[in-house]
């Protein structure tokens, strides 16, 4: 079953982003000096010792809180919240 996060403060179906603290983040890089100003090319990602500090709407930033107003970072806890936040006449 797939479901959506539907954005209270958009009102409309939105994706989500996790946002992630106190990360290490490395990454390679290639110069490109074909342009007038050179450019640095990013290639793998890689992230390291990294903390779930929130998930939230892309688009507008609103932040998935449980009843306590926590921030919620767990995976099922997440789902679920999705889950029991769908808009009334639109359960998908």
């Amino acid at each position: 079953m797939i479901i959506q996060f539907w954005c209270p403060k958009c009102k409309k179906y939105q994706q989500l982003e996790l946002v992630e603290d106190s990360a290490i983040i490395s990454s390679p890089i290639s110069m490109n000096i074909d342009t007038e100003c050179g450019e640095l090319d990013l290639e793998t990602v890689s992230v390291e010792d990294s903390c779930r500090s929130r998930v939230q709407c892309w688009a507008c930033g609103y932040i998935i809180k449980n009843k306590d107003e926590e921030n919620i970072t767990d995976d099922e806890a997440v789902i679920e919240w999705v889950k029991n936040n769908q808009p009334k006449n639109k359960k998908k």
